[in-house]
């Protein structure tokens, strides 16, 4: 995987984690459950990037080797901590300017 591809999918990701938060945390808070949104965006994060990549390997016929799991491994750990660095940073700094 070169380095233009997994930017490209980091960002893709990325927007997916937050739209994929969001209904979740909606669904959730409609159910009236306690939630922490951190561990929820990190592991929500962590699928999307790891099964997306697989998925992405799959669909464009790249070989499953070794470095390509670490690279799957790792885009999905990426995820998880820009979606926990960025996800309630964004929404704090939103709810200080109200």
């Amino acid at each position: 995987m070169n380095t233009n591809t997994f930017i490209m999918l980091f960002a893709i990701y990325s927007i997916a984690t937050g739209l994929v938060v969001e209904t979740i945390k909606k669904l959730l808070d409609e159910a009236n459950r306690k939630y922490a949104s951190n561990l929820l965006a990190f592991i929500v994060a962590i699928v999307i990037g790891t099964v997306g990549t697989l998925i992405y390997y799959q669909l464009y016929g790249i070989a499953f080797d070794v470095n390509n799991i670490i690279c799957a491994v790792l885009l999905g750990i990426l995820s998880g901590i820009g979606a926990m660095v960025g996800f309630d940073k964004v929404k704090q700094f939103i709810g200080q300017i109200k």
